[in-house]
């Protein structure tokens, strides 16, 4: 199955022992909040059920007293007459509300605590309450013997009704302690759960890792010494068998693929060895032949040697030539040098007649231009004399006429 042991990995044990673990601290932290609200609404039932109301009560008991302590404080004069009188009135104004409000509360429903109580009220509304305005007037008459005689009238219902207030308080007082017995033993037996759920918590969780912790050491052992077998005999035939299919299972089936990969890599080194051999055989078969090659290559070498040496000689003799060549191309070179600078020369001359030429061809130009000019002239002269020499011949001819 997909759970079983074999199955089951460790970091899925582990997340279970953690979630257990989780549970058990939450129950522990359930139980410790329990206890705490079970103390605290213990404590707040106790002084809102039991304290206030034992403290009203001992107030109210403390106004019964004030009643009788006033009378006799004021016969012997030791209370002034108008602080008695003016404390009477707040007095009964505290006992009736004192007595209307307690009549109607659940407290007081408790049987023991209700017939106290109203046997107190029946006594006040009898024997006190009617007495208030006698006080007050006594009081106002400031009459040290009548306040006496009243005070030893209300003596007896005073005490009775302090007494019963007593008891009241006193019942109040063993229910707290009563209540106070329970909420111990409540609270005792929730730290008694909280250790014995603590103690269960954690020998569980020790327990479940002792066992994880011991499953892992054996795991390793036993992976410890199938590798070492496998080392020390160099047999990696051999695979690593083991059952389970956990983080320890994957790492052995790794070892395993592990070994496999070593063992085609050992094929294959070996099938690589026998090619080298091969090739070395064919590598020693081809250094015979590279040799008796490089032994032929050496006596044609040498014969190239001889031939080059015989080359050597004629390229030195090609080189004298062609040294006195060099030597004939330089002299003539110098002369064609200076051919061409009396050609430049020469060039130069004729360059200059051209010109001295072409400026005296401008010269007779401008000459023709002008003996044109003076050949019009002239000829403007010769038509001027002819016409003159008419008009004289005219002049003469007229003359001799």
């Amino acid at each position: 199955m997909l759970f079983s042991s074999k199955n089951l990995k460790i970091s899925t044990k582990l997340f279970f022992i953690s979630i257990a673990s989780v549970v058990g601290i939450c129950t522990l932290s359930w139980i410790s909040i329990n206890s705490s609200l079970t103390g605290s609404e213990a404590l707040e039932k106790i002084y809102r059920q039991n304290v206030i109301p034992s403290n009203t009560i001992m107030t109210t008991k403390n106004q019964f007293d004030t009643i009788l302590k006033d009378l006799i404080f004021v016969t012997s004069e030791f209370l002034p007459t108008g602080q008695a009188k003016n404390r009477i009135v707040s007095t009964e104004k505290i006992l009736d509300k004192f007595f209307k409000d307690s009549l109607g509360k659940e407290f007081y429903q408790e049987p023991y605590l209700k017939d106290k109580l109203q046997s107190a009220y029946e006594k006040y509304q009898k024997n006190i309450k009617p007495n208030f305005p006698l006080i007050q007037a006594t009081y106002a008459k400031d009459i040290t013997q009548e306040i006496g005689t009243l005070a030893i009238d209300l003596e007896e219902s005073s005490k009775e009704i302090s007494s019963i207030f007593e008891d009241m308080s006193q019942f109040t007082d063993d229910r707290v302690k009563k209540i106070s017995l329970e909420i111990g033993d409540s609270l005792s037996d929730n730290l008694k759960l909280n250790i014995f759920v603590s103690i269960l918590v954690l020998s569980s969780t020790c327990l479940v890792l002792w066992l994880i912790s011991r499953y892992i050491v054996r795991s390793i052992n036993f992976i410890d010494k199938e590798v070492s077998t496998n080392s020390n005999n160099l047999d990696l035939k051999s695979e690593i068998v083991f059952n389970k299919k956990d983080e320890f299972g994957q790492i052995c089936f790794n070892i395993n693929g592990f070994i496999r990969t070593i063992q085609k890599a050992i094929i294959k080194a070996k099938e690589t060895v026998l090619e080298t051999l091969k090739v070395n055989k064919e590598v020693c078969d081809s250094s015979a032949e590279i040799i008796s090659f490089a032994t032929k290559q050496d006596e044609i070498s040498n014969q190239v040697t001889v031939y080059t040496r015989e080359i050597l000689n004629e390229l030195r003799k090609q080189k004298d030539i062609t040294q006195e060549t060099s030597d004939y191309m330089k002299e003539d070179f110098k002369m064609l040098t200076t051919m061409i600078e009396n050609l430049q020369n020469i060039v130069s001359s004729i360059e200059k007649i051209s010109v001295d030429e072409e400026n005296i061809s401008q010269e007779v130009g401008q000459l023709k231009e002008q003996t044109v000019q003076i050949r019009t002239i002239l000829e403007i002269i010769s038509d001027i004399a002819d016409q003159t020499n008419l008009l004289a011949l005219n002049a003469a001819i007229e003359a001799a006429r």
